[in-house]
């Protein structure tokens, strides 16, 4: 019966590659979603500022697993939401309407539908003003993989110091 040498060795080296995959794969996703975000935001026509500051993205890490989101309002905590709408408040002074802001950005992607008030005046409807952000991703799928290519290199020349 034959016996395998070095095998303590090789499960500690594996061992040291599974716990530092996250070192690896984060870079990567957030390069992805930078370059997704930036995809989004050149969609959307310059003379609406506030639309494209509400687009967002985030990485987050739970029991170690990875999960990356982009799109309308993500990553607005509460603080960086109340800057925003006290400099959009100083902004619109006299003008009539809310504005687009982290609260309402989906309407902006996917419309609303009639509106009435309560005492049943109609207030109008929004069609959608852009295509999807899911759609906008898929499309752009090339250079958004490439960037996370870019990050994983980087990541995995962190760990292999």
């Amino acid at each position: 019966m034959g016996k395998v040498l070095g095998t303590g060795k090789f499960n500690r080296k594996l061992s040291r590659l599974t716990k530092g995959i996250n070192t690896v794969i984060r870079p990567g996703m957030t390069e992805a979603c930078k370059t997704a975000a930036k995809k989004v935001k050149s969609e959307v026509k310059p003379v609406y500022k506030d639309v494209r500051k509400s687009i967002g993205w985030r990485v987050r890490s739970k029991q170690g697993n990875l999960t990356a989101k982009v799109g309308a309002a993500v990553g607005f905590k509460n603080a960086k939401r109340q800057k925003f709408l006290a400099a959009q408040r100083l902004r619109r002074k006299g003008h009539k309407g809310a504005g687009f802001s982290p609260q309402n950005i989906d309407w902006w992607f996917m419309g609303t539908r009639r509106r009435y008030r309560r005492d049943g005046s109609y207030t109008g409807m929004m069609p959608k003003m852009n295509r999807g952000v899911s759609w906008i991703v898929l499309t752009s799928a090339g250079p958004v993989f490439a960037s996370m290519v870019f990050g994983c290199r980087k990541g995995f020349g962190k760990l292999m110091r």
